[in-house]
């Protein structure tokens, strides 16, 4: 028997987040992580923000809208509430309001009525700020219903108009509430996003139209060969969630006439279980903050999580990441129904209304680092399986390194390792205070053919340890 040289692995700055396969991967990914702040800094990993205000509820939300720098949530028995879920104001008959937007200093509601044709009414942003909520009707010519349930139109605004979508028509309405409508095929709308005077209208079959609307003509289309479920303009670039449901999930990116799948529904042979498998078909059940756009994403046994793509460091590749995935008392989230993203003044914070443990609730996170916030409870972060390209050679531990920071009896990183698909055992546990913790484990002398390692994460509610880096030193065994 005789050995190769020594060799090493390094695992550190996890900048790409969730890898799209468990072998094939850069040692910057992770084969999977909840809870954690991957987005933040490419430096290091530490728990994520927790929830930071929760306010149980009766009734169901449809979505969040922002008035100057205040939200405020809508309901489907045609409530108002405040961010303080103080009820502002009712409609009536209590129909549901489908959807809120803000143009040219107002807030307009769109409501549906099951006796007439849907409506608009609008209420100034000044009134708002008063607290008079002086609403008033807004005269347009249409006669249509909202044909689908959970069908919410969806808003593209202009200087001068705005638009709104149902079924195959569009309409056009502006300033001082002249209605245009515009049947540009017979195929269903599913979406329209627009760059400058081009709208791009999306259909449920997956074809996407360029229209132009200063000559009121489509210039070309092309097809997405998917059913298209939601689309989310980000510059120059469409972010399309296509397939006929979350088990069929593609996430496509659109950059004008150039279409490029960047994630698929994909089941992990390590984690038993499917990953990126996003949900969200609807308008309220995503968000973009910043750089960040986030999913309703299914997750484990029936239960909702937050999938997100991006990172809130521009000069860094987008990546995926699984920020949150229980409520402000550690409960699983049951059921996520509305996301919003709201770019305060005071920080950035995110609102979702969720079912968990059978109560429905409304709750906030802070995500800006100037604000008030508490992390997670604990979580961890599985690497991706290591075998270095063979797993018919075996290979030996010769040791492993490990630099983390902010460790304490309370605040502690625990190292797990799973050998040749095996469950994971503790290697050991950092709990020893120091700004800078360099742990040398040399008592470990496995062999493995392939081997996985789990960083466990415990917290004491104000702060957070810190994980920077893995190094597995080697040797293969002939």
């Amino acid at each position: 028997m005789s050995s190769f040289t020594k060799q090493s692995i390094n695992l550190k700055n996890f900048t790409w987040g969730i890898s799209q396969d468990d072998f094939l991967t850069t040692w910057k990914q992770v084969l999977y992580t909840e809870n954690l702040d991957l987005n933040r800094d490419s430096y290091f990993v530490s728990l994520g923000r927790a929830n930071t205000w929760r306010f149980t509820t009766t009734a169901s939300i449809t979505w969040f809208f922002k008035s100057t720098d205040a939200v405020f949530a809508y309901t489907s028995d045609g409530k108002i509430y405040d961010s303080n879920w103080i009820l502002k104001y009712t409609f009536s008959w209590n129909e549901p309001i489908l959807q809120a937007w803000e143009f040219n200093n107002y807030i307009y509601f769109l409501l549906e009525n099951t006796v007439s044709a849907s409506y608009i009414h609008r209420v100034t942003d000044n009134s708002i700020i008063l607290d008079t909520w002086i609403m008033n009707a807004v005269t347009i010519t249409w006669d249509w219903f909202i044909r689908e349930w959970n069908t919410f139109p969806i808003v593209v605004l202009l200087n001068e108009n705005f638009v709104i979508w149902v079924w195959n028509s569009v309409y056009q309405i502006t300033d001082d509430d002249i209605s245009t409508e515009y049947n540009i095929w017979d195929w269903k709308v599913v979406w329209i996003t627009r760059i400058g005077w081009v709208f791009k209208v999306y259909t449920e079959n997956g074809v996407v139209a360029f229209w132009d609307w200063e000559s009121n003509s489509i210039d070309s289309f092309i097809e997405i060969n998917q059913t298209v479920r939601w689309v989310i303009n980000d510059g120059k670039i469409d972010n399309i969630v296509a397939g006929a449901s979350e088990n069929q999930t593609e996430l496509i990116l659109l950059n004008w006439y150039t279409t490029q799948t960047l994630a698929q529904l994909r089941y992990s042979d390590r984690l038993w279980t499917n990953v990126f498998q996003i949900k969200a078909n609807e308008t309220q059940e995503f968000t973009k903050l910043g750089n960040v756009i986030y999913f309703k994403n299914d997750g484990e046994s029936n239960t909702d999580n937050i999938l997100s793509y991006g990172t809130l460091n521009p000069s860094l590749s987008d990546w995926f990441n699984i920020p949150f995935s229980i409520d402000s008392n550690w409960n699983v989230i049951d059921t996520l129904y509305s996301l919003f993203g709201h770019d305060s003044l005071n920080g950035d914070i995110l609102y979702m209304w969720i079912n968990s443990n059978s109560e429905f609730a409304v709750e906030k996170i802070a995500l800006s680092w100037w604000t008030s916030f508490s992390y997670r409870q604990s979580w961890y972060l599985q690497t991706n399986i290591i075998d270095w390209w063979s797993r018919i050679q075996k290979k030996k531990i010769e040791a492993i390194k490990l630099i983390t920071s902010g460790c304490d009896i309370d605040n502690t990183i625990e190292l797990q390792q799973s050998i040749d698909w095996w469950t994971f055992s503790s290697i050991q546990t950092i709990n020893t205070w120091a700004w800078i913790t360099d742990t040398n484990i040399y008592t470990k002398k496995d062999t493995f053919r392939d081997i996985m390692f789990k960083i466990n994460f415990v917290w004491d509610w104000n702060t957070t340890p810190k994980f920077y880096e893995l190094q597995l030193i080697y040797t293969n065994i002939e």
